[in-house]
Formats: structure tokens, C-alpha cells, sequence
């Protein structure tokens, strides 16, 4: 058996509720967001960037898998690197973590800029922050609440997405894939870019590991519902590009959402289901699935005094209100003020994509610090295998951050850079703190 940390929560999620919260994470700004701007890096080259990004995520994926089914546990990603790399390095993972989610954001003002379509009236900003207040609201009362929720949309969203399969792929122009310079008409760099951005959104299987200490049989469900999601919604990325690139011009949908070549291929009644089937449940799923496990590391975190404790008070739900408003300023502030969605995109990715590389890096020393734990676990591979695919694993987010990031302006880096120094004095000057405490619980 495992050795699982749930801080005492309740375990009330089982497979379907993992596979749901997986699905619903993955598929929202990656394919109705994030799909424009992609075509306009890569053109038709959309639908293999979309299988690139899932080859990446499937590799690096498998140390999280490995250290979800042996440690399974609140907080997942910041109790491995606490464990594996040291607590200075768990501190300064969560709150780099914490930064990175203004994505969140970017959920929200997908859902309103879909909205707005079939509604020109609607005012894009009230809107989205409406959906983030409400998202925050259902997932006060509780996860199993939120699951719930979740499973229901992700229903919908699945026959959304294929119904713009099936009208879509008839009305492709297939010969367009084959022309000269089809697939990297901007070159390899933006191609790869391009990939680049996509692997955030197609790698939101992986979080499900935050939600360890309430799933049950961890050690089977985390990585049974990460690889099968992840492969199911790969496929649906890839047809969905395909269409996406291959029924209008490039020119007339790089750039833009869905809805413009859903309004090529659907009758009305069809196009209105998938509007609000599809691309408002993908966004609105996302943004709730997210809010479910996105304050687990600073829960830890607090619990272990990195911050004043109080700040992982619990409602009645069992949930750290505190730190879901925190997460509802994150995500309003851009909305609020208006920040452009391809900076949010570019910078939310790239550092999560770097924020990564410190849990996965964790997986490489796991047999040498929890051999238990290593050899109890479901889902394992062996330890020299586990060490190559880490590091191959490491190198792979590195690049894939660094695509995200080398567009942002100097005042940007230096910002990060800045930040990134006063964490670090931060986590050395706090460290005596959170020692005393945790030799006080001895």
C-alpha cells in the first residue's frame, strides 16, 4: 500500500470523478482559446502541434504518474519536491505556481468572448468575472459539489466537440495539408512555438495528483485518469484541428475562435448547440476544475507555517475559503484591467511549464528517498528508466517554457527575475520557522 498524506480529508472522488475533472481541465483554452493563435503561428500545421504537445505531455507525465501512485497526498506536486529536492524548493515551486495560475483568466474571457457571439450586447469583463465568481461560489460548497458539476458539463462538452467532428470533417479541404509548406510556413521554430503554447492546456490531466488525499485508491486512479484522458482528448485535438485548419483560409481564422469556422460548417440550431455546449462548457469546466485543486499546494504550504497558518482556515465544506479568494484576485485582476490574453497566455504557460520541472525533477530521486513507497506503488516503472525518461522529461518542459517566454519584454523578465530573488530570500529567512513547526508535531 501507498503511503498516503490527505491532511485528514475526506476521500469522496472516485475514477469517473477523476476522469471528468481530467477531461474538463484539459479541454477548454487549448482548443477554443489558444487554437487561433496557434493558427497563426503554424497555419495548417495546427492539427500536429496539437499531437506534439500530447507526445510531450505523455512523457513527462510519467514521473508525476510514478510519484502520484507512491505518494499520493494533498498537494501532490509541492509535497514531492518538498520531500525529494528540499522544503526552500517546495516554497519557492508553490509560489511561483501561484503566480502562473492568471490563466485562470484567461478561462474566463474565453467563455464571455464566446458568449459575446451569439449575444453582441453582453460586456465581455462583466461577464467573465461573473463566471469566475460563480465558479468560485460552487466550489465554497465543497469538491464533491464541484464534481459533480463538472461530470454533468463535461457531458455536454464531449457531444459538443463531436458533433464539430462529424459536420466539420466533410467540408475539409484535405489538399491544403499537402501543400508545399503547409505544415511550417513560418519554419520550425514557430511551429514549435506553437506546440509549446499548446502543452498547458492539454496537460491539465496532470493536476488531478493535487487532489490526492481525496481521491479514492490513488494509487490506481491518478495515473489511470491521467494517460486515458490525456489520450482521449488528443484525438479529439487533432480532429478538431483538422477542421479548425483545413475548412477556411488561414487568414481568415488565424487569430480568432472557433466560431468562425463553426459558422462555416453548422446549421444555426447546431452551431448555437456548440457554442454553448461546446466552447462555453469547455471554458466554464476548465475554470471550475481548476479552482477545485489549484490552492492544495498553498494549503500544505500554510499548514507547514511557510505562511501565517490561518490562512488554510477551512468553511464547513472542508474548503480553505481564504485561498480560493486569493486565487479569485489572481484570476480578476487581468480581467479588471484588461491585460492582453496572448501576454496572459505566454507567461501563464511558460512559467507553470518551468514551474514543472521541479515535481517531475522530484520523480528522479524517489527510490533513494521513499524506496517504500517506490516499491509499493501501483503504477511504476523501473528505477534507471524512470531516471532516463525524468531527465529527457526535464529537458523537454525546459524548451517548451522557454518557446513560452523568450517573446516577453525586458520589463517582464526583470519583473520575474526580481520576484524569483525576493521568494528565495523569503524561503531562507522563513525556513527556521517552518523546521520549529514541524519538530513541534514530532
Amino acid at each position: 500500500m501507498s503511503n498516503q498524506q490527505n491532511n485528514g480529508e475526506a476521500q469522496v472522488l472516485g475514477f469517473r470523478d477523476c476522469m471528468s475533472f481530467c477531461i474538463g481541465q484539459i479541454i477548454g483554452s487549448g482548443i477554443m482559446v489558444l487554437t487561433g493563435i496557434a493558427l497563426a503561428k503554424t497555419g495548417r500545421g495546427v492539427p500536429f502541434g496539437f499531437l506534439v504537445a500530447a507526445a510531450i505531455i505523455m512523457i513527462t507525465m510519467v514521473p508525476l504518474a510514478v510519484l502520484g501512485s507512491a505518494m499520493p497526498g494533498t498537494g501532490g506536486n509541492y509535497t514531492y519536491v518538498r520531500e525529494m529536492i528540499g522544503r526552500k524548493s517546495g516554497f519557492v515551486y508553490v509560489i511561483m505556481f501561484a503566480v502562473s495560475q492568471c490563466l485562470i483568466s484567461t478561462f474566463a474571457l474565453g467563455f464571455a468572448n464566446y458568449l459575446q457571439a451569439i449575444l453582441p450586447w453582453i460586456n465581455v469583463k462583466v461577464v467573465a468575472l461573473g463566471l469566475l465568481v460563480l465558479c468560485v461560489l460552487f466550489n465554497m460548497v465543497g469538491l464533491k459539489t464541484a464534481a459533480k458539476l463538472q461530470t454533468i458539463m463535461v457531458a455536454v462538452l464531449m457531444a459538443a466537440l463531436c458533433v464539430y467532428i462529424i459536420f466539420g470533417l466533410p467540408r475539409v479541404n484535405f489538399s491544403v495539408f499537402t501543400e508545399p509548406g503547409a505544415i511550417m510556413p513560418n519554419g520550425a521554430i514557430s511551429f514549435f512555438t506553437a506546440s509549446a503554447l499548446l502543452y498547458f492546456p492539454m496537460g491539465g490531466a496532470k493536476f488531478v495528483a493535487e487532489l490526492g488525499g481525496e481521491i479514492k485508491d490513488p494509487g490506481k486512479t491518478i495515473p489511470r485518469s491521467m494517460f486515458l484522458s490525456t489520450g482521449i482528448v488528443a484525438v479529439f485535438y487533432a480532429l478538431m484541428g483538422v477542421v479548425a485548419a483545413g475548412v477556411l483560409p488561414v487568414e481568415e481564422v488565424a487569430g480568432k475562435t472557433l466560431v468562425v469556422s463553426a459558422k462555416e460548417i453548422f446549421p444555426t440550431s447546431v452551431y448555437l448547440f456548440f457554442v454553448i455546449g461546446g466552447a462555453l462548457f469547455a471554458l466554464a469546466t476548465t475554470l471550475n476544475g481548476t479552482l477545485s485543486w489549484i490552492t492544495k499546494g498553498l494549503f500544505v504550504a500554510s499548514k507547514e507555517g511557510w505562511f501565517p497558518e490561518s490562512l488554510a482556515d477551512t468553511n464547513k465544506h472542508g474548503v480553505p475559503y481564504k485561498l480560493l479568494l486569493i486565487f479569485f484576485v489572481i484570476g480578476a485582476v487581468p480581467i479588471v484591467t484588461g491585460m492582453d490574453v496572448s501576454f496572459i497566455s505566454s507567461l501563464g504557460v511558460g512559467l507553470t511549464v518551468i514551474c514543472n520541472v521541479l515535481p517531475v525533477s522530484a520523480a528522479y530521486r524517489l527510490k533513494e528517498k521513499k524506496a517504500e513507497a517506490y516499491e509499493n506503488a501501483t503504477f511504476k516503472i523501473g528505477n534507471t528508466a524512470l531516471r532516463v525518461i525524468t531527465v529527457i522529461s526535464v529537458i523537454l518542459l525546459l524548451v517548451t517554457g522557454w518557446l513560452n517566454l523568450k517573446d516577453l519584454n525586458l520589463v517582464t523578465w526583470i519583473s520575474l527575475a526580481v520576484f524569483a530573488v525576493l521568494c528565495v530570500i523569503y524561503a531562507n529567512l522563513r525556513e527556521k520557522v517552518v523546521i520549529e513547526k514541524a519538530a513541534g508535531k514530532k
